[in-house]
């Protein structure tokens, strides 16, 4: 699922200015003197409709992801894969059809919302496509049953979503959050699982992908197969993750070099 990044804008904020008095204007007052030059402009922010309705799209996604997500995780073999042997032997697809209907369900539901209602998410366009192409792409384990563990190895990717949810709405209360360390451990997570799926696990589908095409045509002698229309869509998806995961870490990198470079500049005027 596409990452529902926010940012700061006059469309989702407005701002209005607040006059506060300083601590002697009310001893000033009482004396008869006037120091209405003397005020503090305050900016406060107030909540606009556009960030009520991504409020409420980020409750519904902290809800439902999980409805997603459980009924994934049901459908593995822990044993085996701790024991080293690959997705397509660990899955068990017991739970399958629970599993894709659920899936489905819940893309509908979010790409009417966000149809309907596109202020709730930065940028809806993207958004609208990235479901339609995840529909289409759920269709695939339907006709091929061979290819069932890829759902359910692109769906840990919605692991990730939630926790990047959840450290949103964590951020916008972190004022009444007496501890750091949940934020700081949700933060981890977020981190950890968006390098874990999106920059390892969707890369690496996408060559096991190319791999059974190389050898369906080997043994047939065909070069189209019809699970082969499905390459291109998850290879958009990994274009997608390549993008965001720029988006994410660039402004990082930047930070740290620069921090570096700082560093530098200190040791050599002998700091």
């Amino acid at each position: 699922m596409a990452p529902r990044q926010r940012c700061s804008s006059p469309q989702t904020s407005e701002l209005s200015v607040e006059r506060v008095p300083p601590m002697d204007e009310t001893a000033s007052n009482s004396k008869g003197g006037s120091s209405s030059n003397d005020a503090v402009v305050k900016p406060t922010v107030r909540e606009t409709e556009a960030d009520i309705a991504r409020e409420q799209h980020d409750f519904f996604n902290l809800f439902a992801l999980l409805f997603v997500i459980g009924t994934s995780l049901v459908n593995w073999d822990y044993r085996k894969l701790m024991q080293g042997y690959g997705p397509a032997e660990a899955w068990t697809g017991n739970h399958f059809y629970l599993n894709w209907a659920t899936t489905i369900l819940y893309f509908f539901i979010d790409l009417m919302w966000v149809s309907r209602i596109p202020i709730c998410v930065k940028s809806p366009g993207i958004i609208v496509k990235h479901h339609a192409v995840a529909i289409a792409y759920l269709s695939a384990p339907l006709h091929w049953s061979e290819f069932r563990w890829f759902m359910g190895a692109c769906l840990t990717v919605e692991v990730n979503t939630w926790f990047l949810i959840l450290r949103r709405v964590l951020y916008k209360r972190r004022e009444s959050i007496q501890s750091p360390l949940l934020q700081e451990v949700v933060s981890a997570f977020f981190y950890t699982s968006w390098i874990i799926v999106r920059c390892f696990i969707y890369p690496a589908i996408l060559f096991v992908f190319l791999q059974m095409a190389h050898l369906k045509v080997l043994e047939t002698n065909v070069l189209w197969h019809w699970p082969m229309l499905f390459i291109p869509v998850h290879f958009f998806l990994c274009i997608l993750n390549l993008k965001w995961s720029y988006d994410l870490f660039q402004p990082m990198v930047q930070k740290w070099l620069a921090k570096d470079a700082d560093g530098a500049a200190a040791i050599s005027s002998g700091l």
